[in-house]
């Protein structure tokens, strides 16, 4: 079984190859820094994702039904209030940042959801590609619902990420 500092440490690792400038939450100097650049790296992603629903919504959309307009509708929606919670989170003058010391548990914590939330984008990406590349109805209507569980997941986990940072008061 993997120790705690190991699972920290690969946690750390995959993410850091992951985005340009996060450099972890050891030291109370990069945390807050740390913390943005995972935001804005998620933040542009799903921009991106946003914009591309957008893009495919008319190309999908031709001879479809109203359910899957405001299915595109709703997708679209959802990601604008996931990236305003990331834009002005509600943990930015959280002690989490200032603390000389995390104990390794929350660390752990941390990482995983961080690398839940990278891992979450790369899946809502794939499948993206994958509506791209449909025009079988069902198929449609399939990939629309599996976005709107990644969603769903993606708002729980940037959630529970919040609530640990917040929770770390004492």
């Amino acid at each position: 079984m993997r120790s705690l500092a190991q699972s920290t440490t690969s946690f750390e690792n995959a993410i850091v190859k992951s985005i340009e400038g996060y450099d972890g939450y050891q030291s109370p100097n990069a945390r807050s820094v740390t913390d943005r650049r995972l935001r804005d790296y998620l933040m542009n992603s799903l921009k991106n994702i946003q914009q591309e629903l957008t893009r495919l919504e008319p190309k999908i959309n031709q001879d479809k039904h109203h359910e899957i307009s405001e299915a595109f509708h709703h997708l679209i929606s959802s990601l604008k209030i996931i990236i305003q919670s990331m834009r002005n989170p509600s943990y930015s003058n959280s002690s989490f940042f200032r603390k000389v010391k995390l104990s390794p548990g929350v660390l752990n914590q941390i990482y995983d959801f961080d690398s839940h939330l990278v891992d979450q984008v790369d899946i809502f990406f794939d499948e993206l590609n994958a509506l791209n590349q449909t025009g079988d109805d069902s198929e449609i209507e399939d990939i629309l619902k599996h976005l709107f569980d990644l969603i769903d997941r993606l708002n729980q986990t940037v959630s529970e990420r919040e609530f640990l940072i917040l929770a770390d008061e004492q």
